[in-house]
């Protein structure tokens, strides 16, 4: 039996480019910017191939539009890291 390690947040700067949207669909403080500026966009993290694309890559879908990515990356950088998704346990 492995011993309870808490959660850390992801091991890297928080933006549009290094989040997957199931990263940021997963953690209520990252998933509530979401749906303040796409609403619905967040659900669509339940869909596999989507849930592991980047916040930008989703803009390629045409799920999102460059100014509403400039708004969640201001958001995101605002936001502190104790709200941030957390790393995925292995």
């Amino acid at each position: 039996m492995t011993a309870f390690e808490a959660p850390t947040p992801l091991p890297f700067d928080l933006s549009v480019d290094t989040v997957t949207l199931g990263e940021a669909a997963a953690a209520p403080a990252t998933r509530a910017i979401l749906e303040a500026v796409v609403p619905g966009l967040a659900g669509m993290a339940e869909i596999d191939y989507v849930s592991r694309m980047s916040l930008r890559q989703t803009a390629n879908w045409g799920l999102v539009g460059e100014a509403e990515l400039d708004r969640i990356d201001a958001d995101l950088a605002e936001l502190p890291r104790t709200q941030w998704p957390v790393a995925p346990v292995e």
